[in-house]
C-alpha cells in the first residue's frame, strides 16, 4: 500500500470497535454443536489480548467487521491494529489492496474502481463490490462500496470471514451476523463461501430501484429534447442538458460496476467448482453454485437495462 494513502485509510483513535464473531465447535459433541462468542475491540491492548490467546482459536468460522463512520471517512480501526489482525490469521500482504479503497476523500475518486476478485493459493478470496444504497435523510441514491477478504483452511475447516463496510451496522453486516447465529442455533449451514452469496442477496436488488428512479428522471427531458425539430430552439435549458449528461454517465458507471460484480460471481462459482471441499458436501455446494448462478443472472438483467435507452 501506497504509505500516503495508506495514512488517510486508518484513523488515530476509534469511534466505532472493530467486531468479532466466532462460531466455535463443541469437541466430541456428536450432534455437531456449537457455541457462539462475540467481543468488541476499540484499542491495540484488547485486541493483542484476545487474538494472542491461544484458547481463542478453538474457531470454525471467526467473522470480523470493520466499519467507516461514512463512505468518504477512513476505516474505523488503527494501522496497528489491521497489522496484528494480517499477522495473528496469517493474511496474505495482497491483503492491504482491499483497505487501500477506504480512504478519506472530498471528491466521488474511484467510484467505477473495484477491486477485482483475487484467489491467492487457493486459500484467500479477496474483492470489493459497489452498489446503491437509498439515503433516507436525503432522500437520494448513493453509491457504497463493501470490501470482502476470505481466508479458509480445508483441512481445519477453519474459516476467517472479513468485511469492511462503509458505515456502522450495515446491511451486509447485519446479515451475515445472523446468518452464522443461524448456524450456531442448529439451522442449515451452507459453508463458508454461502456467506458470499448472502451479501449479493442484500445488496444487488438494489440496482433495479436505483435505475428505475434514474430512468424516471432521464426520461421525460431526453423525450421533450428529441422530439424538438431541428430548427426549433431546444425545449431545455442548460441546467436540463447538464441534468441529462449527469444522469447519462450514472447510466454508464452502473454498466461498469455491475460488470465487476457479475466478474466477481462467475470467479465464485468458477471457485466452487474447482474446489468442492469448501463446502460440507456437494449437495450444499450444489445449492450455493445455483444461488449465484442466479445472481449472475439477476446482474445481467440489471446490466442489460442500465445499458438500454428507448
Amino acid at each position: 500500500m501506497n504509505p500516503t494513502l495508506g495514512d488517510r485509510c486508518f484513523v488515530d483513535e476509534l469511534l466505532e470497535p472493530a467486531r468479532f464473531l466466532d462460531i466455535i465447535r463443541v469437541s466430541g459433541d456428536a450432534s455437531n454443536q456449537s457455541a457462539v462468542r462475540s467481543q468488541s475491540f476499540s484499542n491495540l491492548e484488547s485486541l493483542r489480548t484476545y487474538v494472542e490467546n491461544d484458547e481463542n482459536d478453538d474457531y470454525s468460522c471467526r467473522f470480523i467487521s470493520i466499519c467507516q463512520r461514512n463512505s468518504w471517512r477512513p476505516l474505523q480501526i488503527t494501522r496497528p491494529m489491521m497489522s496484528l489482525i494480517v499477522n495473528a490469521h496469517d493474511l496474505s500482504h495482497s491483503f492491504w489492496d482491499l483497505p487501500s479503497c477506504f480512504y478519506t476523500r472530498s471528491l466521488d475518486l474511484e467510484e467505477a474502481y473495484c477491486i477485482p476478485f483475487t484467489l491467492i493459493h487457493g486459500r484467500f478470496v479477496s474483492y470489493t463490490i459497489r452498489y446503491p444504497e437509498f439515503k433516507e435523510s436525503d432522500e437520494e441514491w448513493a453509491i457504497r462500496q463493501s470490501g470482502i477478504f476470505h481466508r479458509f483452511n480445508t483441512e481445519t475447516r477453519q474459516s476467517v470471514f472479513l468485511l469492511l463496510s462503509p458505515k456502522p451496522d450495515s446491511k451486509g453486516h447485519r446479515l451475515v451476523e445472523e446468518c452464522l447465529l443461524s448456524w450456531h442455533q442448529g439451522g442449515a449451514n451452507t459453508g463458508p463461501l454461502s456467506l458470499h452469496e448472502a451479501l449479493f442477496s442484500v445488496y444487488l436488488p438494489s440496482w433495479r430501484q436505483y435505475l428505475a428512479t434514474h430512468e424516471g428522471e432521464f426520461l421525460p427531458m431526453a423525450n421533450s429534447t428529441f422530439a424538438t425539430y431541428i430548427d426549433e430552439p431546444l425545449r431545455l435549458g442548460y441546467d436540463h442538458l447538464s441534468a441529462m449528461i449527469s444522469l447519462e454517465t450514472r447510466f454508464v458507471k452502473a454498466t461498469s460496476l455491475l460488470a465487476s460484480t457479475m466478474d466477481v460471481l462467475k470467479e465464485l462459482t468458477t471457485l466452487l467448482s474447482y474446489d468442492p471441499g469448501l463446502l460440507a458436501t456437494s449437495e450444499e455446494s450444489d445449492q450455493v453454485a445455483i444461488k449465484l448462478n442466479n445472481r449472475l443472472r439477476q446482474c445481467a438483467a440489471h446490466s442489460r437495462t442500465a445499458t438500454y435507452r428507448p
